[in-house]
């Protein structure tokens, strides 16, 4: 089976930390970083299937730019993870998650700012 992956659009890169490529595929992100003697690693990030199944495909993927933190958006909803600790954080409610359609995704320092659609739509 053929898998593919699609460029995020964004490469960051943050004083003192190796540049970070984003990849989004259908069920997760690949995280490309230098590795050892400059060769490529990569890391397959898993989307939590509690989020990604309801909410599939993956719309729009934001990298903070100390390069530690990605804002997620699929169908609904916004989902936050932690490359460093490989934590996620998402809605605790259901009903508003299901209530946001993110139209785009940026980073402010530490802070996510989402852009959603109006109308109820």
């Amino acid at each position: 089976q053929l898998a593919m992956a699609r460029v995020c659009g964004q490469r960051c890169v943050a004083h003192g930390a190796p540049s970070v490529h984003l990849l989004r595929a259908d069920d997760r992100l690949l995280v490309v970083t230098p590795g050892e003697d400059r060769e490529p690693s990569i890391r397959h990030v898993v989307l939590p299937s509690s989020y990604i199944v309801p909410n599939w495909p993956i719309r729009h993927v934001a990298l903070s730019a100390d390069s530690q933190d990605v804002a997620i958006s699929g169908k609904r909803g916004v989902i936050l993870h932690n490359l460093q600790t490989a934590k996620w954080r998402v809605f605790g409610d259901i009903s508003q998650e299901r209530q946001v359609r993110a139209m785009a995704l940026l980073w402010l320092p530490k802070i996510v700012v989402v852009c959603v659609a109006g109308g109820g739509g």
